[in-house]
């Protein structure tokens, strides 16, 4: 088993790795583009027609796959005022019963995800060319890369010892 979750968070971190950096060239990329279409548009009274199905594109990249990220990062926002008031075995069950739903969300997420790019394959944007799918298509991506975060959390609740879920300090 120790061989085995080597290897997964390996693979975590190689995921997160190659999330982060595509954020960084997705946003950087994304911010020219629009210093780009306002220099066009105000400066130089040409505005680029393609620019903004571009920009929601990529904006929607940018959302899904910084949302995986922050879920590994455990970024997210959440309400843990039960988990605070357990200890010991109770809050390891609950903190295991958390990661099953999250789970299950992101089953019918991913699900959800491939039918609106297969339902969107063969539709086209009109000025970028480009298959609606690739919007929906990060939806797909993030839950895929959520998936390995929550195994990889889930398989580490699980050997962790009930001991080791004591109270925090307040």
């Amino acid at each position: 088993m120790n061989i085995f979750m080597k290897v997964l968070g390996y693979i975590s971190l190689g995921i997160q790795r190659v999330g982060e950096v595509f954020l960084v060239i997705n946003t950087s990329a994304l911010v020219c583009i629009t210093f780009y279409g306002v220099i066009m548009r105000y400066l130089l009274n040409a505005p680029v027609v393609w620019l903004m199905e571009l920009s929601i594109i990529m904006y929607a990249w940018l959302t899904f796959i910084g949302a995986a990220i922050a879920f590994k990062r455990h970024q997210h926002i959440k309400i843990n005022i039960l988990e605070n008031r357990l200890q010991g075995v109770a809050k390891k069950y609950l903190l295991i019963f958390i990661q099953v739903l999250v789970l299950v969300f992101i089953f019918f997420a991913f699900f959800g995800g491939m039918q609106l790019v297969q339902a969107t394959l063969l539709q086209r944007y009109r000025t970028v060319n480009l298959p609606v799918a690739v919007f929906f298509a990060p939806l797909v991506f993030s839950m895929a890369m959520s998936f390995v975060f929550v195994i990889e959390r889930t398989i580490m609740l699980i050997l962790t010892k009930s001991e080791e879920f004591k109270k925090e300090a307040a």
